[in-house]
């Protein structure tokens, strides 16, 4: 490997780094956002903002059910082989249903997944 190529490298990893680091601010940034504004209206400073909390009601709503078995299993903590077991289907089935909510969620981390379900559980309060 030349030295070229190890900076190339590098730089490629320094950029998916950075961008990665952007992704998990902003999916931090928007359930933020949603709590403000139910903690704004709940305290009678803002009227109910629906948009925010409404994404994530959609959001919730189209997931399957089996999905939101498996939401409630990954936030918990539970390893995959765990939630397979748990849930009478094979490991690979779990993969799918968790790649499928986290799609669906728009989120790329379990810590991301979990404030998100923290997001809709206030949202149902």
């Amino acid at each position: 490997m030349s030295r070229d190529d190890a900076a190339l490298g590098l730089r490629r990893a320094s950029l998916l780094a950075l961008v990665d680091h952007e992704r998990q601010q902003r999916e931090t940034l928007q359930v933020l956002v949603v709590w403000l504004v139910q903690l704004l209206s709940l305290h009678g400073r803002v009227e109910p903002c629906s948009t925010a909390s409404e994404i994530l009601r959609q959001q919730y709503r189209s997931l399957t059910p089996r999905q939101r078995e498996v939401l409630t299993l990954v936030v918990e903590g539970h390893p995959n082989k765990r939630i397979a077991c748990r849930l009478a289907i094979s490991q690979r089935t779990v993969e799918t249903h968790r790649a499928a909510v986290m799609r669906k969620c728009g989120c790329t981390s379990v810590p991301a997944l979990a404030r998100w379900k923290m997001a809709i559980d206030r949202a149902h309060d």
